[in-house]
């Protein structure tokens, strides 16, 4: 379960004082002099004795003390016993304890989740990472505390905290396995794409059976995502190697089978996962079970079964409508945070707070029927669809647009709205498109295109690097970048690329190191309009990038510069770097060959995925300039050893 804090500041303030110390007398001197108003709720019921308070103080302050780790006890607590009758008192007093203090009550206990919950709050980033190496949190709710921290939006913290638990797994079981968990929920809120593939290659190489087959699982789903069917089931068969008497991984192999198009096949194995026999071994939770009794009755719709949001998406949608025509929230930049720093109305809070009372947050799993199920849930959707349409304030919160624009990505529905001003009549739009149009409105307000920074807020770090004017290293820009950039995307599939192809620019004007990758959709974008010099242009802005749609798109511009010269050396540097690129664009339809000494973990982290994504996207680039293709497969074979 979650950890719930007690609604009190006293935790929070005693255990502030012992880490700061480490010393019972001084810790006991402070609660004592905290609590001097005999009447205080945390010290109950008094006679209004100095002896009865010190009496309860000493209790307190022992209950405080023995459950706090201690960073100079290796994060673990050193708890002081009770005292004998004839032992002297804990409180310093000199006098023998059943002659001071003894007498006092004990309070309530204070379990450990609640006292390591106060002190994550207080610890710094090396701290957590030294806590995480000290083995002293308890693993049952290691993850929560993490989990509590990703809550608190802060990724950062709850990665350093879980990354040394990982970095050497071998001994780790399975109750290390939301942790493994949260930690790639953190790495994907940061959009740290390397260091996830370091965790799961070596958690999948390393760890006990349990972690290594997630591992393995999670690798499965992300060559599938690439549709790298080989990949996935390869990782499939590394999965159950090393649990064969662990449950089967029946959700698994039937979303990839579905995802293959082969549905007869998934069908026949969701009717063998749901045999009596092995529904008795292996029970499973309601939403796997009603998910393979749809892959039997309906395989060819089992990923849209129950997220059609038919019911309510037309109520989504005229309460969004509605709400478009709301005056925009007063968002500001805080001119006193140095960096420019997105900052939402007061007012928001509550409106944020009341939002997460209704929205169901899916839970982390390794592998299952996704989370839109449970968004798009009848009862779920009933509950946050008449919340928008009864607190139309919520539109104002560009968290909870976020939420919308992912519940709408599972729907992709068009909407027919012929007054948005961007596109031309009559021509569907997206409802990503709409939700993310009043985000885009809160920008212009904040930022107009043509103007610069509000008086009084830099651009400027102390280095003097220039990190734009709503630079991604602070958190609170991030929502509000990504909003924009699926924008982008949205605009693109709407048809309007002209729009999108701007919109990518201003991205990269908000936010230049670009920590989302916005370049790379933007050089394609550049081949699509046939603006080659401008591809060399942004290509030449980050030079060092090596992701496929940097390198490659600046070599197909010098190909159809005819720059043949520079072609061929970029050519050879960036074979160099991702020779699958060039082995998926000449391979043609004979995509399923495979280097038999490549390993499935490494064609899913050494470039196969990025590459089969990047060649989806502009084989026909390729295809169409005349002869590309063909000087790129001849120009190739130079390169093989």
């Amino acid at each position: 379960m979650p950890i719930r804090r007690p609604d009190t500041s006293l935790i929070d303030d005693a255990i502030a004082v012992i880490l700061e110390h480490q010393d019972f007398l001084h810790f006991h001197r402070w609660l004592k002099a905290r609590t001097a108003d005999p009447g205080a709720p945390t010290m109950g019921p008094a006679d209004g004795s100095e002896a009865e308070h010190r009496s309860r103080v000493t209790h307190l302050a022992m209950e405080f003390w023995n459950a706090t780790p201690l960073p100079g006890n290796d994060y673990r607590p050193d708890p002081i016993p009770k005292p004998q009758r004839n032992q002297p008192c804990p409180c310093g007093s000199g006098v023998k304890y059943k002659r001071c203090c003894r007498r006092g009550s004990a309070p309530p206990p204070i379990s450990p989740e609640v006292a390591w919950s106060a002190v994550i709050d207080h610890l710094g980033e090396p701290e957590l990472a030294t806590v995480g190496a000290s083995g002293a949190v308890p693993p049952q709710f290691l993850a929560d505390l993490a989990d509590m921290l990703l809550d608190q939006g802060s990724p950062h913290r709850a990665a350093r905290l879980l990354e040394p638990v990982f970095q050497h797994p071998q001994g780790l079981g399975e109750a290390y396995l939301v942790a493994f968990q949260v930690l790639q929920d953190a790495y994907d809120q940061l959009e740290w794409d390397d260091k996830m593939v370091r965790l799961l290659e070596t958690v999948a190489d390393e760890a006990p059976p349990i972690l290594s087959s997630a591992a393995w699982q999670v690798i499965a789903a992300i060559a599938a995502d690439a549709e790298d069917w080989d990949t996935a089931w390869a990782c499939v068969a590394e999965a159950r190697r090393r649990t064969p008497d662990r449950p089967p991984l029946d959700l698994l192999e039937v979303t990839l089978l579905g995802s293959e198009g082969r549905f007869g096949e998934a069908a026949e194995r969701a009717r063998l996962a749901l045999e009596p026999s092995r529904r008795d071994k292996f029970p499973l939770n309601e939403a796997g079970l009603a998910f393979l009794q749809r892959a039997v009755s309906q395989p060819e719709t089992m990923f849209d079964a129950d997220v059609d949001g038919s019911d309510h998406l037309p109520r989504l949608q005229d309460a969004l409508l509605a709400a478009l025509e709301r005056p925009l929230p007063p968002y500001f930049l805080d001119p006193d945070a140095g960096l420019p720093t997105l900052t939402a109305p007061p007012e928001l809070a509550e409106v944020e707070e009341s939002w997460s009372d209704v929205w169901p947050m899916p839970s982390v799993v390794v592998f299952g029927p996704s989370p839109p199920e449970t968004i798009w849930e009848p009862a779920a959707a009933e509950r946050w669809v008449r919340h928008l349409e009864e607190r139309p304030e919520s539109f104002d919160s560009l968290a909870i647009l976020e939420d919308l624009v992912f519940a709408a990505d599972t729907l992709d529905p068009a909407v027919p709205d012929p007054e948005v001003p961007d596109l031309p009549p009559r021509k569907p739009v997206l409802l990503p498109l709409l939700l993310t149009r009043r985000a885009e409105a809160i920008l212009d307000a904040l930022l107009p295109a043509s103007e610069g920074l509000p008086p009084g807020v830099q651009a400027a770090d102390q280095e003097g690097d220039v990190p734009g004017l709503l630079p991604w290293i602070v958190i609170e820009n991030r929502t509000l970048l990504r909003l924009m950039l699926r924008r982008a995307g949205a605009l693109r599939q709407a048809g309007d690329a002209q729009t999108s192809r701007s919109l990518l620019e201003r991205i990269l004007t908000l936010n230049p190191l670009d920590n989302q990758g916005a370049r790379g959709r933007l050089l394609i974008a550049r081949l699509h309009a046939g603006d080659d010099e401008g591809v060399l242009d942004l290509s030449d802005r980050y030079p060092k990038d090596a992701v496929p749609e940097h390198l490659w798109s600046r070599l197909l511009a010098l190909v159809r510069l005819e720059r043949h010269g520079e072609a061929l050396s970029t050519l050879a540097e960036v074979h160099r770097r991702n020779p699958h690129v060039a082995d998926e664009l000449c391979r043609g339809s004979s995509r399923h060959s495979r280097s038999p000494s490549a390993s499935p973990l490494s064609r899913a982290s050494e470039g196969i995925v990025p590459a089969r994504r990047y060649v989806a996207e502009v084989r026909t680039l390729w295809e169409e300039h005349g002869r590309a293709l063909d000087w790129l497969c001849r120009s190739r074979s130079a390169l093989k050893p």
